[in-house]
């Protein structure tokens, strides 16, 4: 990965309260918002999930949670080792862009929030390709490029982030990455990886969802649930299926 210090250190800063903050009882309403509802799709676009399972980016490790039965193994992946150690369990910590994996491993990758922090989305699907079986399964999650929250984050990033006190995301010094939807599918057909479902979410936008926060999170869960408001959404996960290997020619008979 380029440079991955800045992202390992930033995660293995906040791991020890990552999980309560945004999954926890007493979670920020907005943060509970974003990822409980990025959780609920993906759990519902999950619906078959033929293992092993690779979480790439796993973090906390909160997908086993919603898989329950459906997968017997999950392996987590994650750059920073504080956020393996905090989720518990066995894990491994490794580069998303060089998956310390044999090719067919698994079943099924999962990388929810994973692609933000990526130089390259291609190298990563190709790695989430390679180590796919036939017919295996790929949700990642990406931010949307052109979307309203996207925009107005990444101009607050570029100036009043850079001198704001670091305790968020948005002013960590973090170069959030972001695609259009075309670039995103684009490098999935390139990866091999065939679309068969996709869901926009995320329907805030900066910084309405901390000054009028009950409002703005209102209408973003009424128009999350509804499947409304696509076009405004700053995220987007994407199922994909890998391609079976071509059948062999039929045999020819030999003429004598």
């Amino acid at each position: 990965m380029n440079s991955p210090s800045p992202v390992r250190h930033w995660f293995d800063r906040i791991a020890h309260t990552y999980r309560a903050e945004r999954y926890g009882p007493g979670a920020d309403p907005f943060r509970a918002y974003f990822f409980g509802e990025r959780l609920r799709h993906a759990e519902a676009l999950l619906r078959s999930a033929p293992g092993p399972v690779l979480d790439a980016g796993s973090g906390p490790g909160v997908l086993p949670g919603i898989l329950r039965e459906r997968a017997r193994e999950i392996v987590r992946l994650d750059l920073s080792a504080s956020m393996l150690r905090a989720a518990g369990g066995s894990a491994v910590q490794g580069d998303a862009l060089r998956l310390p994996f044999a090719a067919g491993r698994f079943g099924t990758v999962v990388a929810l929030g994973l692609t933000s922090y990526l130089p390259r989305l291609d190298r990563f699907l190709e790695e989430a390709a390679r180590v796919l079986a036939p017919s295996g399964r790929l949700l990642v999650g990406i931010t949307r490029r052109g979307a309203p929250d996207t925009l107005l984050r990444s101009a607050f990033r570029a100036t009043a982030g850079r001198v704001a006190p670091r305790r968020g995301i948005l002013s960590a010094g973090l170069g959030i990455r972001a695609w259009s939807d075309g670039e995103a599918l684009r490098a999935l057909r390139r990866a091999g990886l065939r679309v068969v479902a996709r869901r926009a979410h995320n329907h805030t936008v900066f910084p309405l969802a901390y000054l009028l926060r009950g409002p703005s999170l209102r209408l973003a869960r009424h128009l999350e649930r509804g499947g409304r408001g696509p076009g405004i959404a700053s995220d987007l996960l994407l199922l994909a299926v890998k391609a079976p290997p071509p059948a062999p020619p039929p045999a020819r008979g030999v003429r004598i």
